[in-house]
């Protein structure tokens, strides 16, 4: 079975991943997880979710307050999606990359954060 979500470090950098099928009922462990774990020395919140099949209004919810949370303590929420699958669909629709950066690829992201660059997806 996959795990739904995992935290990583990476540097100063916190990735969370998520997997497989991301709905309601796992949300509320992912925010408080998330919250936990970062803190003001971290430069920012990756999520990769370059294995995520599916996700709901819930985690589209999720990644929205993330965003605005992260924004207030001048922390930079970036997302993986890859292009083309279900997730990329629902995540254009809502607009996701008005709100944070948006990156194709795991590798891509990491980069330009580690240049700190922004996205032009």
């Amino acid at each position: 079975m996959i795990e739904p979500f995992r935290l990583d470090p990476h540097g100063d950098l916190l990735v969370g991943r998520l997997a497989g099928e991301v709905d309601i009922s796992q949300v509320p462990v992912i925010r408080d997880r998330l919250y936990r774990a970062l803190d003001n020395q971290d430069d920012g919140l990756l999520i990769d979710l370059s294995e995520a099949t599916y996700i709901d209004s819930a985690v589209v919810n999720l990644l929205f307050e993330l965003a605005d949370r992260l924004g207030t303590h001048q922390l930079r929420l970036t997302v993986v999606v890859p292009e083309g699958g279900l997730v990329d669909r629902v995540l254009a629709i809502v607009d996701i990359g008005s709100v944070v950066d948006v990156y194709r690829r795991y590798d891509e992201a990491i980069a330009a954060l580690d240049t700190g660059s922004s996205a032009d997806a």
